[in-house]
């Protein structure tokens, strides 16, 4: 919901000169100054400002410029993935108890029967998007930063679904998810982001997170658990893998 604090953040970058896209994960616990709010969580940020304030907090802090908005809530995310088809991802045998487990919350919110769209094993299979959902939602198979990656597993193997449509193709499969996603970006950005799809969709795809391995620590904000982060270098980890 609107007043929601942000579950996944994921900066994307498309490097036209390097032919990469580059999926950064900012994990939600990090603790960094929000303008205004002092420091918090940075997941708190979108809770207290929506996009803006999320944009200007990851701007200010990590030194990026960010171009554009895009945020899809649960029940967007579910149909964006079940318009393509589905994702083939591979699941663990210690993941499989928890996509149940967050499957049968989603079952309940939406009134589908019980253990619908469970998972008997683990394997590589295709995911339904409650399914996929379900997997990007585990932190407890590995803490939250096994999270963040399973979300750009599964956002990695949504892109590969699209490499072999054609621009009709994704045209349909853009118009048709364009009405589940909030965005700023106006229609002549969009078009051209659309002809260019093409092309980008040929980009190699590299992953990144922060804040880094060995540049954060655990810190008590208040009683709650948090993210402390060097930032110096954080940024300098940012620019060196997103602009070459």
């Amino acid at each position: 919901v609107d007043t929601a604090r942000s579950d996944a953040m994921i900066v994307l970058s498309i490097n036209e000169t390097l032919h990469e896209i580059t999926m950064t994960s900012i994990l939600r616990d990090s603790y960094v100054t929000i303008p205004g709010y002092g420091q918090q969580r940075i997941n708190h940020a979108y809770q207290m400002g929506g996009e803006a304030l999320l944009i200007q907090t990851i701007e200010e802090n990590f030194k990026l410029g960010i171009d554009y908005y895009a945020s899809v809530d649960f029940f967007s995310f579910m149909d964006i993935i079940d318009c393509v088809g589905g994702v083939e991802i591979t699941v663990q045998p210690e993941e499989v108890e928890w996509i149940n487990a967050y499957v049968a919350e989603l079952n309940n919110i939406l009134g589908s029967p019980e253990g619908d769209q469970y998972i008997s094993a683990a394997g590589t299979m295709t995911l339904s998007g409650k399914q996929a959902l379900a997997y990007s939602r585990i932190r407890y198979v590995g803490t939250d930063f096994a999270r963040t990656e399973r979300q750009r597993t599964v956002l990695n193997a949504l892109i590969g679904k699209l490499k072999s449509a054609n621009p009709v193709q994704l045209f349909r499969v853009v118009n048709t998810v364009l009405p589940d996603v909030n965005t700023d970006i106006d229609d002549p950005a969009m078009t051209m982001m659309m002809f260019k799809a093409v092309f980008y969709l040929g980009y190699d795809i590299q992953e990144f997170r922060v804040p880094m391995d060995g540049t954060w620590w655990n810190e008590d904000a208040n009683g709650q658990e948090v993210l402390g982060i060097d930032f110096a270098a954080n940024i300098a980890g940012l620019k060196s893998t997103i602009y070459g």
